[in-house]
């Protein structure tokens, strides 16, 4: 989901172990910038300003302007979010430059909604082994989720992907149809 939100970042003149973390005490978080065909950059980003946007309604799925201080903006979204295994604070970040006029692939979350009928009347259980889907389209038509009516739904039913209603023709199910 695009956002106007614009992440204030600074160079890194410093790369490795001691730097990451003497920015991390300092509030700040490594960061690696790439994608469209562009150099990788070096940045750190404010640790708080990061967590608003991972706190926004659309999460690690946002896409904002990454404001490099001395270089040039560019839309980017959170590629991947490494965290510390044992406090669970961010330790690393990777941002993919994107495009707004050409499609891009992500994972978009999937949301049930209504209670079975077959859990309801039956005793059956809802059992659910994906809660995302990977779509292909242009930044602008990324739905934050996809919700899924399950209240028709009863013992033995299955919906594979394919069944998945997308509201959109701009919007193209990539995860393989024959998926549970």
């Amino acid at each position: 989901m695009i956002t106007d939100i614009v992440l204030q970042a600074t160079p890194r003149e410093e790369l490795g172990k001691n730097a990451s973390r003497r920015l991390r005490a300092a509030g700040r978080i490594p960061v690696a910038v790439y994608g469209e065909g562009r150099d990788a950059a070096a940045v750190s980003i404010n640790a708080r300003e990061l967590g608003a946007i991972l706190r926004s309604e659309s999460g690690r799925h946002s896409i904002f302007t990454l404001a490099v201080e001395g270089g040039d903006d560019a839309t980017v979204k959170i590629h991947e979010i490494e965290l510390d295994p044992i406090t669970n604070k961010l330790v690393h970040l990777d941002l993919m430059r994107i495009s707004l006029t050409e499609a891009t692939r992500v994972s978009v979350p999937l949301e049930f909604v209504g209670e079975p009928v077959g859990m309801k009347l039956n005793g059956g259980m809802l059992e659910v082994h994906l809660h995302a889907i990977d779509v292909e389209c242009l930044p602008k038509d990324i739905p934050s989720a996809i919700q899924i009516d399950v209240s028709n739904m009863d013992v033995g039913d299955q919906l594979l992907v394919n069944q998945i209603p997308v509201d959109t023709d701009a919007v193209k199910v990539v995860t393989g149809e024959d998926h549970l």
